[in-house]
């Protein structure tokens, strides 16, 4: 689970478009300390709370394109379409 929210912190991090805590640089550090005392416990626990919590985006509208979700067609199902129309 560390590393799960390790690495989602490390892309908040370096991201523009989120207003993250912590940089890259203590974002490697606090994992390396992790490691080297072996209390993954309370580094996972920092990372969760900054990653699903209080992560704030500076601006909805600049989400960069490749991370936006492309339009619903709005095509009239024509009945042999999946469930989901």
């Amino acid at each position: 689970a560390l590393m799960r929210h390790a690495v989602a912190a490390l892309l908040n991090s370096t991201s523009s478009g989120v207003d993250f805590k912590h940089s890259t640089a203590q974002v490697i550090a606090m994992v390396k300390d992790a490691y080297a005392s072996g209390n993954f416990e309370s580094t996972r626990n920092a990372f969760e709370v900054e990653n699903e919590v209080s992560v704030r985006l500076i601006n909805p509208h600049q989400v960069p394109a490749a991370l936006r979700r492309p339009p619903r067609a709005s095509v009239p199902c024509p009945g042999r379409c999946a469930p989901a129309c």
